[in-house]
C-alpha cells in the first residue's frame, strides 16, 4: 500500500507557475508546428497569392482604398504611408501570424501601449511601444472616456507599425501603389475628385485657399494624383485624431491662428447644395451640424430646427428657402374658475438663456469642426454644456479633449 502511494504522481495546483508555463509553451509550439506544416508565404507562389489577395481586398471599393491611406504633418514635412486599415488587410492575407496589443502603463501625463506581432511560419517576432499624451495644453488630465480613446488610438498605431515591421516593405509596395490608384481614380477622374476632396475640408471649416497653400499650389488645376492621395491621408488622420486641422493646413495671413474659425469661413467654403450634383456632403453631416448650418443660413428658426429630423434638414438645405412656419398649437379651453378662489393667471414663459447661448455657440465654425471630429450627438452636446456650467471657453476645451486635440 505504501509502495503504490509512493508511485502516484505528484498533483500540482493549476495556478502553479510551472503548469501555466507548460500550457503556454505547448500552445505556442502547436501554433509554430501548424504554421510550418502548412506554409503560406515561404515560397514565390505563396507570396504571389498574398499580394493578389491583399490588392483585391484593399481595392474592392473607393471607400476601402481611401481608408488605407494616412498622412500626418511632422516637423514641417508630411509623412505618408499605409494606415491601420491596410495593416489589418495585410495581417489577414499574409497568414500564419499572431498579433496582440496591451496597455503597459497609464501615468499622470502619458499612456504606453505595446503591440506584438509574431510570424509563426518564420519564427520572427517584433514588439513596438507607443506613447500618447493624455493631458491638454494647460496640463489638465483627460477624462476617462478620452483616455480610453487615446489608448485605442495608440494601440492602432503600435499594431500598424508592428505588422509592417514583420511583413517586408517590398511585398507591401505593390499593394500600396494599387490602393493609391484606386483612391485617386487615376488621371481620368482626377478633375472630378479634387472638388469633392476640397468639399470635405470645407465642412471642417478649411477654405480651398488653405488646402492649396498646404500643397504649395495656386489652382486646383495644378493638383496631381499624389496631392490628392495626400489630402485623403490627411482627412483620415484628422478624423482619427492623429493630426490637427491647423497643423495640416496652416491658416493664411489675415485668417488668424485660433481654432475657432469664424462663420464666414464655412459659408465661403461650402458651396450651396444647388451647385453640386450629388449632395454627398450633406448626407455625411451629423444632425447637429445640419441644424447649425440651417441656423447659419437663417432658413428656419431655432424652435423649428430642433423639431426636424435629418432628412428634413437635408431637404431644407437643398431648397435653400425659409421653411414654412409651424401651425399654431390649438388653444385648450380653460377650466371654469372655482367659486371661492380666483383663478391665478399662468406665468409668462421666459426664454432659456442657456439654450440660446448654446445655439449661438454652435454657429461658430470652429465649434462645428470640433463637434465633427469628436463625433458626438445632440444629447452629448447638451450634457457637455451642462457639465461645463454653460461656460463657452470650458465647453470649447471639452470638445477639443473629446476630439483628441493635442
Amino acid at each position: 500500500m505504501a509502495e503504490n502511494k509512493a508511485r502516484d504522481p505528484e498533483i500540482m495546483p493549476l495556478d502553479s507557475p510551472t503548469v501555466l508555463e507548460a500550457i503556454a509553451r505547448a500552445d505556442f509550439d502547436v501554433q509554430i508546428a501548424t504554421a510550418q506544416r502548412w506554409p503560406k508565404h515561404s515560397d514565390a507562389r505563396g507570396i504571389e497569392r498574398f499580394v493578389n489577395q491583399a490588392i483585391a481586398l484593399s481595392t474592392q471599393s473607393r471607400e476601402v482604398a481611401e481608408g488605407c491611406l494616412y498622412a500626418v504633418p511632422r516637423a514641417g514635412t508630411m509623412i505618408q504611408g499605409p494606415s491601420i486599415r491596410m495593416a489589418e488587410i495585410v495581417l489577414a492575407c499574409y497568414g500564419n501570424m499572431k498579433a496582440a496589443c496591451r496597455l503597459l502603463e497609464e501615468g499622470d501625463k502619458n499612456v504606453t501601449v505595446q503591440a506584438v506581432c509574431h510570424d509563426l511560419e518564420n519564427n520572427v517576432s517584433v514588439a513596438i511601444e507607443t506613447r500618447r499624451r493624455i493631458t491638454t495644453k494647460d496640463g489638465r488630465r483627460y477624462n476617462d472616456d478620452m483616455i480610453t480613446t487615446t489608448v485605442n488610438a495608440a494601440a492602432a498605431i503600435a499594431l500598424r507599425n508592428a505588422i509592417f515591421k514583420i511583413v517586408p516593405a517590398a511585398l507591401c509596395a505593390p499593394i500600396f501603389k494599387a490602393v493609391k490608384t484606386e483612391a485617386t481614380g487615376g488621371k481620368a477622374t482626377l478633375e472630378m475628385r479634387i472638388p469633392k476632396a476640397l468639399n470635405r475640408f470645407a465642412l471642417m471649416g478649411v477654405t480651398g485657399e488653405r488646402v492649396l497653400g498646404a500643397l504649395g499650389k495656386t489652382a486646383t488645376a495644378d493638383v496631381t494624383e499624389d496631392d490628392l492621395a495626400l489630402l485623403i491621408g490627411l482627412y483620415n488622420a484628422i478624423k482619427s485624431g492623429e493630426a490637427k486641422i491647423d497643423e495640416a493646413f496652416p491658416p493664411l495671413e489675415g485668417e488668424g491662428g485660433n481654432r475657432a474659425q469664424k462663420l464666414a469661413s464655412r459659408l465661403a467654403a461650402v458651396p450651396p447644395a444647388s451647385a453640386t450634383k450629388e449632395p454627398v456632403a450633406l448626407k455625411d453631416c451629423s444632425t447637429i451640424e445640419l441644424r447649425a448650418l440651417v441656423r447659419q443660413r437663417k432658413i428656419a428658426t431655432g424652435a423649428e430646427v430642433n423639431s426636424m429630423r435629418k432628412a428634413d434638414l437635408i431637404a431644407l438645405l437643398e431648397k435653400g428657402v425659409p421653411a414654412p412656419p409651424l401651425p399654431p398649437e390649438p388653444k385648450q379651453a380653460s377650466a371654469p374658475p372655482l367659486k371661492r378662489a380666483e383663478a391665478k393667471p399662468e406665468p409668462d414663459r421666459k426664454p432659456d438663456p442657456d439654450s440660446d447661448a448654446l445655439d449661438n455657440l454652435l454657429r461658430d465654425d470652429g465649434i462645428l469642426s470640433l463637434v465633427r471630429q469628436a463625433q458626438v450627438d445632440s444629447y452629448d452636446i447638451d450634457q457637455m454644456w451642462k457639465d461645463c456650467n454653460q461656460d463657452p471657453e470650458a465647453f470649447r476645451e471639452a470638445l477639443q479633449d473629446a476630439a483628441g486635440a493635442e
